[in-house]
């Protein structure tokens, strides 16, 4: 268990940064995984963009000598408490579908430092969202 960091003014606790490339996704899908880990878990701290993955991520098939073309994926990162971590990541796992073929991956990693903030109860959605 990582220690919390002592900063004169600022109070915060030890953290753990999830990150999960979702293979083969459009941006509703990680939208759907925000919305989702915001109604049911409560995190507030996550973010996502559009990023090109590799052939580790695919069934790669291409020419001997070349490099597989890369495909369009989503880049979600999610920093969540220390002892929420576990949990959160195998809700992250499951509602991207990690585990189907060419699903992507998930990584998760101490992040030594993070401060809790809540959002105001009026705050609206982001654009787009239903």
């Amino acid at each position: 268990m990582t220690e919390p960091i002592d900063i004169p003014g600022v109070t915060g606790e030890p953290c753990k940064l999830i990150t999960c490339v979702m293979a083969n996704s459009d941006k509703r899908d990680d939208l759907d995984l925000l919305k989702a880990l915001r109604a049911e878990q409560g995190v507030i701290r996550a973010s996502t963009s559009p990023c090109l993955s590799s052939s580790l991520l695919a069934e790669a098939k291409a020419k001997r000598g070349k490099l597989p073309e890369p495909v369009l994926a989503r880049h979600v990162e999610v920093l969540v408490a220390e002892a929420e971590a576990d949990s959160v990541f195998e809700f992250v796992c499951q509602h991207a579908r990690i585990d189907r073929l060419g699903g992507g991956a998930v990584m998760q990693m101490p992040a030594p430092f993070g401060t809790g903030y809540s959002l105001p109860e009026d705050v609206p959605e982001e654009p787009g969202g239903n």
